[in-house]
């Protein structure tokens, strides 16, 4: 299967008029090289290395250029400790700090530099008293029965893809009912993938991918 196939919205990066580079510590995956077009990539798995890779791309550029860097803290840390942990605010200085030796490194380079932070999502603490998995109840295998695979997406707001009924729709009203009723329905709010395109949770940009039922925690 072409990632094409799986993924149906056109990558971003193709309708760039400036050339894009990745640096990421997933770079060279299907979804990353997807993602981004296949425009060319750099690995790094540390701060260190991707400041070496940004700066070496800007100091060769003969025109401007968009360079998109991915760097997995602190994300990685906020899942594992809590986004209030020690470990996160080590994470955020020393990205703090290589940002500031990207700059300062690159003095006179690409005078039209533009630097823009950004999160890919925000979080929430979560106790283990807290944690819902589905699957791990006697009960919940009236749900799974009656999706085609696994639940994907996110943990948090999963998608549910329901399997394909004699009478269209009557699986997605099954599950939805079930669903309801179930220790789930007291936490989660299900939204049919329409609902969700029209309420724009995804952004103003209509689903290029068809999900049957996502779940939002309230």
């Amino acid at each position: 299967i072409h990632p094409t196939e799986l993924f149906r919205a056109a990558p971003i990066y193709n309708s760039y008029r400036r050339p894009a580079h990745q640096v990421s510590a997933y770079a060279g995956t299907t979804f990353s090289d997807y993602s981004t077009g296949w425009c060319p990539s750099s690995k790094s798995d540390s701060i260190s290395a991707a400041i070496a890779a940004i700066a070496e791309r800007w100091r060769a550029a003969d025109s401007e250029t968009f360079t998109y860097w991915y760097n997995a803290e602190p994300d990685s840390s906020s899942h594992k400790h809590g986004w209030r942990s020690e470990q996160v605010v080590a994470e955020l200085v020393a990205l703090d700090a290589g940002l500031e030796r990207l700059w300062a490194n690159t003095r006179g380079v690409c005078g039209g530099r533009t630097v823009i932070v950004s999160a890919d999502h925000g979080h929430l603490e979560c106790h283990g008293e807290q944690t819902m998995v589905l699957g791990a109840q006697p009960e919940d295998e009236e749900l799974l029965s009656l999706l085609r695979c696994n639940p994907t997406i996110e943990p948090r707001t999963p998608g549910f893809h329901v399997r394909e009924g004699a009478v269209e729709g009557l699986n997605r009203s099954r599950f939805a009912e079930a669903f309801r009723a179930s220790r789930f329905g007291r936490h989660f709010a299900l939204l049919t993938a329409e609902e969700a395109d029209a309420l724009e949770l995804f952004g103003p940009v209509g689903l290029h991918i068809s999900y049957s039922c996502s779940a939002l925690k309230q």
